[in-house]
């Protein structure tokens, strides 16, 4: 089979599939419906490990942080056995409360690894370079 002689058909076949693609990332974006991380709407990162063999489950975090008020948090656990949860911009205060009320409802030590913020001015910086 003489794939060169059909390179034109190829060609056609992978713009029908590109095309329509960026057709609808342009119009999303268009619409500021495109779902962006923290780095371009600011928010917060924190990294925590529990003693070993007491980590909660993510739904049990999330409510925690829904008591806080904190919206749109997102938590997963890693292989190391810590959690990682994304949320909306915290400050050091509500993290070291938050931090308390996994201790009192979860039991044990928590070591912080990670906690980054972006605010809000920063993520309007970077997406408009992007």
């Amino acid at each position: 089979m003489n794939i060169l002689n059909k390179r034109y058909i190829f060609f056609a076949l992978s713009l029908l599939i590109i095309l329509p693609g960026l057709i609808i990332l342009g119009v999303r974006s268009a619409q500021k419906n495109l779902p962006l991380s923290i780095d371009f709407t600011g928010g917060s990162l924190l990294e925590v490990q529990f003693e070993a063999g007491s980590v909660p489950q993510p739904a049990d975090v999330l409510a925690l942080y829904e008591n806080f008020g904190t919206r749109d948090a997102q938590v997963q656990t890693t292989e190391s056995g810590s959690i990682l949860i994304r949320s909306a911009f915290m400050d050091e205060p509500t993290r070291d409360q938050v931090i308390t009320a996994m201790k009192d409802q979860f039991g044990g030590e928590v070591t912080i690894l990670r906690f980054d913020s972006v605010g809000p001015s920063i993520g309007k910086q970077v997406t408009s370079r992007a």
